[in-house]
């Protein structure tokens, strides 16, 4: 248990390192009591340095060593963001010894153009799409994950293999018919399977779905395949 508390408190304390004044941390006031009697916060909830007898000096970085390591822009923030448009592009392509993951931009709106995704809307496209792609015959074993954009535009599809955006069209086209067409109980939307089962919206999910089908998939050309320049 206390193995548990301490690689936490090392979150909390790299938290810490950006954030020096802030008390509102991402830990429940339960886990903030439990560190508390470690003496690893101080009476104010704040962080603080405790003797090596409760954390190894390997887990310990100074505050200095935690703010000087150089913060590249990851590749997403790289793509101009005014010139895109909906349609599908490759994000990146990761390569782990031999293997290649494609991630693929779902883009379904234009962002800073039109309202974002609704988080419930979003939440059922994800259950779908992900029940969808996770039973496919051919892309089910290579799927490696499925999920939303945190800006709610769209979007991620990580596939196993080394895949251009032309390659997964039908398979998009297939699986946006299949979340537009579909009526019952949203797969996972219950208490026991999912953390936020109330929040889905299967109406808004299918409109959503028909909408990226017939603006921009059905007739979907170089331009929407493409990160723009």
């Amino acid at each position: 248990m206390l193995s548990l508390l301490l690689y936490h408190y090392d979150c909390l304390l790299f938290y810490h390192s950006f954030c020096p004044d802030s008390t509102n941390f991402c830990f429940s006031h339960a886990f903030q009591n439990a560190i508390l009697k470690t003496g690893c916060l101080d009476q104010n909830r704040k962080p603080q340095y405790v003797p090596s007898r409760l954390i190894p000096t390997s887990k310990i970085l100074k505050k200095t060593e935690r703010e000087v390591f150089p913060l590249k822009k990851i590749a997403s923030f790289t793509i101009d963001h005014i010139k895109l448009q909906p349609g599908i592009y490759v994000s990146r392509k990761d390569h782990i010894g031999a293997d290649t993951i494609t991630t693929f931009d779902l883009r379904m709106t234009s962002p800073n153009e039109e309202p974002v995704m609704n988080t419930a809307e979003l939440h059922t496209i994800e259950h779908l799409a992900a029940t969808f792609l996770r039973n496919h015959k051919e892309y089910g074993t290579k799927t490696v994950y499925f999920g939303p954009m945190g800006c709610r535009t769209g979007f991620y599809l990580l596939l196993a293999g080394d895949y251009e955006s032309k390659d997964i069209v039908g398979l998009m086209i297939e699986m946006f018919e299949f979340i537009r067409d579909f009526k019952g109980d949203v797969p996972g939307a219950s208490p026991k399977d999912c953390g936020n089962y109330l929040d889905m919206n299967l109406g808004m999910a299918n409109y959503l779905a028909n909408r990226y089908l017939e603006n921009t998939l059905y007739h979907i050309d170089e331009k929407h395949l493409v990160y723009p320049e």
